[in-house]
């Protein structure tokens, strides 16, 4: 894979990298790991700890869930199919709040 013009890669190439590198099932893996971190963190903010500590964390976790939905979405071809689908949902919740 070739590195842009001065060495900057789009989040796409690198996510690309770490597939290629890793591999597909061990990112997957990956994504069930961090979503499981991200549980964690919810649950010990719902028991009350709502420190900047655990703020900081739970934003932590929020990021490495986000890159590894990212690199699902590439591994998968289905960036499209998810704005589409979430541009739906957030139709039917719209409707529900109303």
């Amino acid at each position: 894979m070739a590195a842009k013009k001065g060495g900057k890669m789009t989040d796409n190439e690198l996510y690309q990298k770490a597939i290629d590198k890793n591999g597909r099932k061990y990112q997957m893996l990956k994504s069930i790991e961090e979503t499981a971190e991200l549980q964690k963190e919810v649950c010990k903010i719902i028991i009350g700890d709502e420190s900047d500590e655990r703020i900081l964390k739970l934003a932590e976790e929020v990021a490495d869930v986000e890159n590894m939905v990212a690199q699902l979405k590439l591994m998968f071809n289905i960036s499209d199919k998810v704005e589409i689908i979430k541009k739906s949902k957030m139709i039917r919740l719209k409707r529900m709040l109303e």
